[in-house]
């Protein structure tokens, strides 16, 4: 069950939960916007995205966690190449100018460009330790 993210208190709440995303990994990233051609043929554009990222951490209680951003405002993801790897050590969250922000260093700001980081209009949460481990959910190849 979704739970929303309204308050700095929320937010606080969500960070201690998941340890401030210590020593965790993005898994998935989902972006979904509500635009679509129908049954005639004709496109529709609603021009509202939403952007689901999972997590996984090596927390044995909260070890899978789900951000839901709704009105997606913007996003930046850059994939981490060999000789790196994608531990998150720390991040952030906040809520700055009616926009929820989240990113992957503590010390992000909002014109940094080389972080993975995402903000929308509404936030949501969820615990999903049923989906832990190398859980394939999109096909590559």
């Amino acid at each position: 069950m979704w739970k929303e993210i309204k308050n700095e208190e929320d937010i606080n709440n969500v960070m201690m939960l998941f340890k401030n995303f210590h020593d965790s990994c993005i898994r998935d990233i989902y972006i979904s916007t509500s635009d679509y051609v129908d049954n005639d043929l004709n496109m529709h554009f609603d021009n509202v995205s939403t952007a689901s990222i999972i997590f996984q951490n090596q927390s044995k209680n909260y070890s899978v966690l789900e951000l839901k951003f709704e009105g997606i405002n913007d996003f930046n993801y850059k994939p981490m190449n060999h000789p790196y790897n994608g531990v998150i050590y720390d991040s952030i969250m906040k809520l700055e100018n009616e926009l929820f922000y989240w990113a992957d260093s503590k010390d992000w700001e909002i014109e940094d460009i080389d972080s993975i980081w995402f903000s929308g209009k509404k936030l949501f949460y969820r615990f999903r330790n049923d989906i832990l481990g190398n859980i394939k959910r999109l096909e590559v190849n």
